[in-house]
């Protein structure tokens, strides 16, 4: 069995809306190249916790951190780190699709012309689109709206976006909570696909036990803004440490 490296170090980690703090004294490690789902019932600070692994959290109106974010050994939040530069290595999908005003094709290649990104394009729009398998949907319409496009099928140009500038992690905030169960199962198999194929780290924030369980390769539990658990996926559910880990799993919390 090879051992896992670990790619993200999370260490004393706080996070407060003004006065009040969503997250208290996080450390963890997201090993590299692995599935890590992080759920726990509503309001625990799940998304707060994924938006601190990218520095979204500070574009909220009195956000703040405190702790540090490890990426390869350097914290993200240290004074010199390029903020935008974060955000290529550690992209981010939202709950809700969010693609922008504009062509499928400008959607994708959005990210790579902001970061300066001259030659390729083409090669890029393809890969992308065809890592998320909507390169034979959408490859005869590419110059029309994205707003033309299901449900699922915007959730999935919004992860071409994220993946097109070549990032080392793809962070999704319940990324299947709007969709259907159809698009969900795509989804899903999408997040091992980039782990499998394309060798990303995924952390995602689920509300779904099951899909956790179903995707994962390691689970984070955490409760009233507290880590209470993190381990293997199969561990985690199947003989967990703390007693409010179990009656989460099993439904009761």
């Amino acid at each position: 069995m090879t051992s896992e490296k670990t790619l993200i170090e999370i260490d004393k980690l706080n996070a407060f809306y003004g006065d009040f703090q969503a997250l208290k004294n996080i450390s963890v490690n997201i090993p590299e190249n692995k599935i890590t789902a992080i759920m726990g019932p509503s309001g625990c600070g799940k998304s707060t916790f994924i938006k601190c692994l990218n520095r979204m959290l500070e574009t909220i109106e009195e956000a703040r951190v405190e702790g540090e974010v490890r990426i390869e050994g350097k914290n993200i939040y240290d004074p010199d780190v390029d903020v935008l530069g974060v955000r290529k290595k550690i992209g981010m999908v939202f709950q809700k699709p969010n693609p922008l005003p504009m062509s499928i094709k400008e959607n994708v290649l959005y990210g790579p012309k902001i970061h300066g990104y001259t030659s390729g394009m083409n090669e890029t729009l393809e890969g992308s689109l065809r890592a998320v398998g909507l390169w034979k949907e959408v490859n005869d319409r590419l110059d029309t709206s994205a707003f033309q496009l299901s449900g699922g099928q915007q959730q999935r140009l919004c992860i071409a976006r994220a993946i097109a500038v070549e990032p080392r992690v793809i962070l999704m905030d319940e990324p299947t909570s709007s969709l259907g169960p159809t698009a969900s199962k795509r989804i899903e198999g999408l997040m091992k696909d980039l782990k499998d194929i394309y060798g990303l780290t995924v952390v995602v924030v689920t509300h779904d036990v099951h899909q956790a369980k179903r995707i994962s390769d390691h689970t984070i539990f955490l409760y009233i803004g507290e880590l209470l658990e993190y381990g293997p996926a199969r561990r985690v559910f199947k003989n967990p440490e703390h007693e409010r880990t179990k009656k989460y799993v099993e439904g009761e919390l």
